[in-house]
């Protein structure tokens, strides 16, 4: 009697072996043996939390489903076109000024001019590679040297003060609640070339030129913002070009590899960007010692060349020296810094 039942219990055993055979035959064959686990880890009951695969992926001949995307609630209000601002910096105007401040006056020169200089004619000019047409010339004047060719004063200088936390009212152009500037694309070229902003500015940005252009900005190697422009095109009033980080924002175009420009912000007014006598000037400055900085963009200018065309442009090491400055009470404090000529 048990043999017949152990018997029984056997034949009915491998029915249903040959059955599961079957069933794996019509399905394709056996299913791959996973020894690592990974199809289990990824899309079985071991799955890391909150892991979501995106898509389903075919493993042997079956298709295994992924758990669906996490429901997200929409949002309550639409994203703001420009963010909001941040509480303010920490400098501090004095009420009632600073009666009892300092100047401090000063310029900027090359110790000589650049080898190879011609008097009336720029340090070198820069070729126009692509889109003449619609740029208006073939080639400009270097924007990276630009000086006096009789008293050798230096253009496009960002100098300023380090340090001071409480001073003198803002200029009347920067104090409006919602500031902006302009940034100008002539023929291919930034306009202006260096430009120095109070945080919390509004950038705008306007082409004015026949040409399409890519404007990208980096703040110490990082992107704050790349924005493709049309011919004629103006951004008024775009969150990226929201400026609300000190620091130097360097700026080129991915289509016109020769234009380059920057962007200072300050939280303080103790700024200027020297023109071509070279020249700044401080006024109401606190007494005691501060520390006054020159900052002039990288000189040297190599174009990259891939085949016959320019691809790119690298610059050479921004010229940045720094020193201290005592300031005494009403009193005048004269300034001077001497540049190394730039050779090709």
């Amino acid at each position: 009697m048990r043999g017949r039942t152990a018997g029984g219990e056997g034949a009915r055993a491998g029915l249903a072996t040959a059955l599961l055979l079957l069933g794996l035959a019509a399905c394709g064959g056996e299913r791959p043996v996973d020894p690592t686990s990974e199809g289990r880890l990824r899309y079985g009951s071991g799955a890391p939390p909150g892991y979501y695969g995106g898509e389903s992926v075919r493993v042997g001949a079956a298709d295994l489903p992924v758990a669906p995307a996490p429901t997200v609630a929409p949002p309550t209000a639409p994203r703001p076109t420009r963010p909001v601002r941040p509480a303010a910096a920490g400098y501090r105007v004095r009420e009632g000024g600073v009666p009892d401040g300092g100047t401090i006056r000063g310029r900027v020169r090359f110790d000589r001019a650049p080898p190879g200089y011609a008097p009336g004619a720029p340090a070198w000019t820069v070729p126009v590679s692509k889109d003449q047409q619609n740029c208006g010339h073939t080639e400009h004047p270097t924007e990276r040297v630009v000086f006096d060719a009789g008293q050798l004063t230096v253009a496009n200088c960002v100098v300023y003060l380090v340090g001071i936390e409480e001073g003198k009212e803002w200029p009347e152009a920067l104090r409006a609640k919602d500031r902006t500037a302009l940034l100008d694309q002539k023929q291919c070229q930034y306009a202006p070339h260096v430009m120095a902003l109070r945080t919390r500015t509004q950038l705008q940005i306007r082409n004015s030129d026949r040409a399409e252009h890519n404007i990208k900005a980096l703040l110490g190697g990082s992107t704050v913002f790349n924005l493709l422009q049309s011919a004629g095109g103006f951004i008024a009033d775009s969150g990226d070009t929201y400026l609300k980080r000190t620091g130097v924002y360097a700026l080129n175009c991915d289509v016109h590899p020769w234009m380059s420009g920057y962007v200072h912000v300050f939280d303080h007014p103790y700024f200027a960007v020297t023109g071509l006598d070279g020249t700044f000037e401080f006024t109401e400055v606190p007494p005691g010692q501060w520390q006054i900085v020159c900052w002039h963009e990288g000189m040297q200018e190599t174009p990259q060349v891939t085949g016959t065309a320019i691809t790119g442009y690298s610059y050479g090491q921004d010229l940045v020296e720094a020193r201290p400055v005592q300031v005494a009470p009403g009193a005048s404090q004269e300034v001077e810094f001497v540049l190394p000529a730039p050779s090709r």
